[in-house]
């Protein structure tokens, strides 16, 4: 019963990953439809990542968002790469600063603070000294000064740094 219930949902990932790809295509321009914003294309392709995910296709996945981030700026993508990065990759830093740019808003500042503050941990843990040094900034330019403990002058692990 096990076994059966394992196929079913490989044949059913694989429907769902080939309809998605159908979509993708869509969205891309390749079927020569045209009109797809990049609100839709992240849609879809976050959709895709997911049902790659599911079918524990995780580099595939991470590969896909990866790509995508690259060509579509949207929030969804680049805070899904970055999770993924964040929690078995690299990069995540990096996806980080990407995603607080997009976020730099004032209506966003919440979001914002909190992107900034996860970049800076996850730049200092995986010993990135000139993204811990932008992330501490952009923390400071907002009022925030926790960063002062973790990074020291220039980028540099401060004494009671990590």
């Amino acid at each position: 019963m096990g076994a059966q219930m394992a196929t079913h949902s490989r044949a059913v990932c694989g429907r769902v990953l080939a309809a998605l790809a159908l979509l993708c295509g869509a969205a891309s321009g390749q079927s020569g439809s045209s009109g797809h914003t990049d609100a839709h294309k992240a849609q879809v392709l976050l959709a895709k990542s997911e049902a790659l995910e599911a079918a524990e296709a995780h580099y595939a996945a991470r590969e896909l968002l990866r790509e995508a981030a690259g060509t579509i700026p949207d929030e969804g993508l680049l805070e899904r790469l970055a999770a993924l990065d964040d929690a078995s990759g690299s990069g995540a830093s990096e996806d980080y600063q990407r995603l607080a740019k997009l976020l730099n808003r004032p209506e966003q500042r919440d979001e914002y603070l909190r992107v900034l503050r996860r970049g800076l941990e996850v730049s200092i843990r995986d010993g990135d000294s000139e993204r811990s040094a932008w992330f501490e900034a952009r923390l400071e330019d907002a009022g925030e000064r926790s960063g002062r403990l973790w990074v020291g002058e220039g980028g540099k692990k401060a004494e009671y740094g990590v």
